[in-house]
């Protein structure tokens, strides 16, 4: 049986950043690379890890496609496998299937809100015990209760820190420590 979790809020200094599929100097990237720049005027190129492997699992639910292909990029260079939805539905279908070590899930997406999609998680019996951290905009006092009544693990919000999303996912999953 589920028993439900105490959500907490992850508190971190507000910083935006961009991912440029260019780099500084307005070139298209190559090899894996990517621009990276925060409102704060730092920037740089990264690129992928050389030896960085996982077999942890993550979904990644937004339908904001620049949140999204933010939290990708942030996952994939840390070393995690990250699958992603624009919806509520789409995430269902793809939790049963992908079944992912751990959920970052927004709160509001068209078809079906991230509460209910936290409901129907926490009700399918192969899915119920999953790590969600919600990712929202929605950073009411209502909200958090509401996430935590359904049993949201932890609720970031947005903007956020991408050191932020990383301590809040290796909360959950050990770094680089992935399952048997």
């Amino acid at each position: 049986m589920f028993h439900p979790r105490r959500a907490e809020r992850l508190e971190t200094r507000t910083k935006r950043y961009t991912v440029h599929t260019m780099t500084s100097d307005g070139e298209p990237a190559t090899n894996g690379e990517n621009f990276v720049s925060s409102a704060e005027g730092q920037s740089g190129a990264v690129s992928a890890p050389d030896s960085v492997s996982s077999d942890y699992r993550v979904l990644a639910v937004d339908d904001e496609p620049t949140i999204l292909r933010l939290i990708e990029f942030v996952l994939d260079r840390q070393g995690y496998t990250v699958h992603t939805a624009t919806d509520g539905d789409d995430a269902l279908v793809v939790a049963a299937q992908f079944r992912p070590h751990l959920i970052i899930l927004d709160i509001m997406m068209p078809r079906k809100d991230g509460f209910a999609v936290t409901e129907a998680i926490r009700a399918h019996p192969d899915l119920a015990h999953t790590p969600i951290i919600v990712l929202s905009a929605k950073a009411q006092d209502t909200d958090l209760a509401q996430g935590e009544a359904v049993g949201v693990d932890a609720y970031l919000t947005k903007p956020f820190e991408p050191d932020a999303l990383i301590a809040a996912v290796e909360k959950y999953l050990p770094a680089l420590s992935p399952p048997k």
